[in-house]
């Protein structure tokens, strides 16, 4: 009931309004100043942003929802 489509390509190719119609950004195996720009994009335009990578039995996760309310 979503459209998801997995994009492989070099982020730095991509200028910050490609992500502009995005509700969700999700980002592995990237480098750090690449999850700093994403997130900022993220911020700017109220997308929600994950970034996720694993390394051996080592890994992080981080999430900015931006402004979230929650429901009790």
């Amino acid at each position: 009931m979503v459209e998801v489509t997995a994009d492989g390509s070099c982020l730095d190719s991509k200028s910050d309004d490609f992500f502009y119609d995005f509700t969700v950004i999700i980002a592995t195996n990237v480098t750090r100043s690449e999850i700093i720009r994403l997130n900022r994009i993220a911020r700017e335009k109220d997308i929600k942003f994950f970034a996720a990578d694993c390394f051996g039995i080592f890994g992080y996760m981080f999430l900015d929802l931006g402004e979230h309310h929650y429901k009790t």
